[in-house]
């Protein structure tokens, strides 16, 4: 279950199964993600009022709101997806290989650290999931982007890696394949 309203008097919004939640920054906006055998769902809400504004049925996604405010981002089994906040119209839409639903976003909301399989992650520009960087990985997990664009990744055996984009980049472009920001 989720609680909505003004904090005087919470009000409890129905989410059987909860497997993923989170707040939009501004707290006006609260979105989960349930799994109940073959069905599943994504709904959004309005706090203040409670009001559902979306659900989806047969759509489970690890999911979470932009630092910014202006997207939500939804990985499921099979795509990537990047839906405007307010309208909830998907404004992009990318297929992904299957495998763990596991993301990080950076806070300037400009990339996004995309699991990919068990051993690569991507890091791609929101909101077009545009392909950046693929990173090889020892079974690590993107875990979050610092404002000075490190990469914090956790390996399955619980030791953390710390990745400098930024270094990457560099090193990248000296050899003629940097990207741009």
């Amino acid at each position: 279950y989720v609680f909505a309203g003004d904090g005087s008097e919470p009000t409890l919004l129905p989410m059987p199964m909860c497997n993923y939640a989170t707040v939009s920054p501004n707290g006006r906006w609260a979105a989960a993600s349930s799994w109940r055998g073959s069905e599943s769902d994504l709904r959004v809400w309005e706090l203040a009022s409670g009001k559902e504004v979306l659900h989806r049925t047969n759509t489970q996604a690890a999911l979470a709101f932009t630092p910014d405010g202006h997207w939500l981002v939804l990985q499921t089994t099979d795509f990537n997806e990047c839906l405007e906040v307010g309208t909830w119209k998907a404004v992009s839409h990318s297929a992904r290989e299957p495998g763990q639903r596991k993301f990080a976003l950076s806070i300037d909301a400009r990339w996004a650290a995309l699991q990919q399989g068990s051993r690569q992650i991507a890091l791609c520009e929101l909101p077009a999931f545009r392909p950046i960087l693929t990173l090889d990985t020892d079974l690590e997990s993107p875990m979050c982007l610092s404002r000075n664009q490190l990469l914090l990744t956790r390996r399955i055996n619980g030791q953390f890696k710390l990745w400098d984009l930024d270094l990457i980049r560099e090193q990248l472009t000296a050899l003629g394949l940097g990207w741009q920001n």
